[in-house]
């Protein structure tokens, strides 16, 4: 019988390439129906340019649209994927915090500044956004998945922080 050895680290860096973004892959047309016009055809074109990896076209447009509706949730939302998906978390979360403002219970936000907050480190944080989603949507499967994988990266990082300073503490 062979004995397999887990390793946090092997599966935190994969949970986390796999921690969830949800995008919108409803057609941006049913999804926007009761905009304008010009701002549905804004929405598509930026949606597909986000979908291609061509973040800074996408973010371009979203500026256009944001320009004709300030408070257009949607693109308030997808502004603040866009930045995130170029690394840009702290940016990303003033934009989800806007959504949030107009919005409180915009479940795509919320789940959003989670993974946000999950991406720069502070995964308690985290947790109670994912909290959030949960009270609305109970069974919400990225919520859920979301949590699990921030529970999991606060347990190991917990467990570093306590042998760093089991660590120190034999040095001293």
């Amino acid at each position: 019988m062979t004995n397999i050895i887990f390793r946090w680290e092997a599966f935190l860096i994969i949970s986390t390439i796999f921690l969830l973004y949800p995008i919108c892959l409803i057609s941006p047309t049913i999804a926007y129906s009761n905009e304008s016009s010009e701002v549905k055809t804004l929405m598509e074109r930026a949606y597909d340019f986000l979908n291609e990896g061509e973040i800074e076209h996408a973010l371009q447009l979203y500026d256009k649209i944001l320009q004709i509706n300030p408070t257009d949730i949607h693109a308030l939302n997808y502004k603040g994927l866009a930045l995130a998906s170029l690394g840009h978390y702290d940016e990303a979360i003033q934009w989800y915090d806007k959504v949030l403002n107009i919005d409180p219970t915009n479940v795509s936000a919320l789940n959003n500044k989670g993974v946000a907050l999950y991406n720069l480190g502070h995964y308690d944080e985290a947790i109670q956004w994912y909290d959030k989603v949960l009270a609305i949507h109970p069974n919400d499967s990225d919520a859920e998945y979301n949590k699990s994988i921030a529970l999991l990266s606060l347990k190991e990082s917990n467990e570093r922080s306590i042998l760093q300073n089991e660590s120190f503490q034999s040095h001293k």
